[in-house]
């Protein structure tokens, strides 16, 4: 899908998390702390932006499959020492990187997180605006597909399908019958390939992902301008 690019640069970049953790460390190591690298967590049988789709998968797993993302740092940072977590977050000073929808998202400035990300990033608070706004535009995207009649159709299918198989539930992503283990995963997945949800739910997406990256995309140019990240995957 459209916004997918955008993702795998900002979002799900293992090449840049990578780069930032080793220069955090470095930074770190300059303030007499030894750094623990967050790990990325590696990406696991696939996407799950629909719920689960993939019968085999859900055959071997169930619901109780991982979703990739990344590991933050700044969650562990929070239990070291006063002086530590200066170092890494600063000295509370913030920068607000969503003033273009009410300014309530900021990030931590005048540590080490900022230098190191400065210097893979150009900037830090332009990444982390980036960030943010594809997040926002990932969300979005997926609200709008909810409104759509074409997706409301469907789900309807779907839901259909799956109370045919006597799983009473309303949404394969906001309400998956986990409780019914690994046959409730495969019956989820054949009444996705069944209904069609998955194809119709992408085509109704990629429309208004386009709409949405036309409205957003001269902001995001130029907040992308101002970092170095790079252009290609």
């Amino acid at each position: 899908m459209p916004l997918a690019v955008l993702e795998d640069l900002v979002l799900r970049n293992p090449d840049l998390h990578d780069a930032i953790e080793l220069a955090i460390t470095a930074c770190m190591a300059g303030k007499g702390f030894a750094y623990q690298p967050s790990p990325w967590a590696s990406e696991l049988l696939g996407d799950q932006r629909f719920g689960i789709t993939d019968e085999l998968a859900a055959a071997e797993n169930g619901y109780a499959i991982p979703v990739a993302d990344r590991v933050l740092a700044e969650g562990s940072m929070q239990s070291r020492p006063a002086l530590e977590r200066e170092a890494f977050f600063g000295r509370g000073d913030r920068a607000t990187i969503d003033e273009w929808k009410g300014g309530n998202s900021s990030v931590d400035v005048g540590g080490c997180l900022e230098e190191g990300a400065d210097a893979v990033l150009g900037s830090f608070v332009a990444w982390a605006s980036v960030y943010d706004r594809v997040r926002w535009l990932a969300d979005e995207s997926a609200r709008s597909r909810d409104a759509d009649p074409r997706a409301i159709a469907v789900l309807a299918e779907w839901v259909e399908c799956m109370e045919n198989a006597g799983y009473q539930t309303t949404s394969p992503v906001y309400d998956p019958p986990i409780d019914g283990g690994v046959e409730a995963a495969v019956t989820d997945a054949s009444c996705h390939a069944s209904s069609g949800l998955t194809e119709v739910w992408t085509a109704v997406e990629v429309e208004v992902q386009w709409d949405l990256l036309a409205d957003h995309a001269d902001a995001l140019a130029g907040l992308i301008a101002e970092t170095t990240i790079p252009l290609t995957p």
